[in-house]
């Protein structure tokens, strides 16, 4: 007998997973020796990077770890490819179109994870707590009385 999983389970299983990221430190290397460490920010299967004058995006399939890489340094700019592990960019390649191969990959301390949208500190909650009225207010020029139907038959209508 073969099951099938409801046909509800895949997109709450993407929506669920598409609510964790990442922030992974990072190093660019480029031609003649120049590098720059930054991050890497992951929703799940796209994201953005960040290296001193180095800015990227990258996106790919949910099922596969491989991800299509675009950078921009300064004047130079290229795509390339990379590789993900879950919701955290591991490591990638970028040709550019000043000729050269500039390398992303990961480094420093492991990547951070977080819920989106982050939950507001517990300063943030007081003072929203504090601010809140304790009853809601009614503004007389919105509580005019509107028209409602009532059953039976409508004029116009046999």
């Amino acid at each position: 007998m073969l099951l099938r999983p409801p046909a509800l389970v895949v997109p709450v299983l993407a929506a669920a997973l598409s609510a964790c990221s990442s922030i992974t430190p990072i190093r660019v290397s480029l031609p003649k020796g120049e590098s720059y460490a930054g991050t890497a920010w992951t929703n799940l299967y796209t994201g953005t990077l960040s290296a001193g004058p180095c800015q990227g995006s990258f996106n790919g399939p949910i099922d596969r770890p491989e991800v299509a890489v675009a950078l921009t340094c300064g004047g130079r700019r290229g795509t390339g490819a990379g590789v993900r592990d879950g919701s955290t960019f591991v490591r990638g390649t970028v040709a550019l179109n000043t000729g050269g191969i500039a390398t992303i990959a990961q480094s420093g301390p492991t990547p951070t994870y977080y819920l989106i949208p982050p939950l507001p500190s517990s300063d943030e909650r007081r003072k929203a707590a504090a601010e809140a009225p304790d009853e809601p207010t009614i503004d007389a020029r919105s509580s005019e009385i509107l028209p409602t139907l009532t059953p039976g038959v409508l004029p116009g209508s046999r």
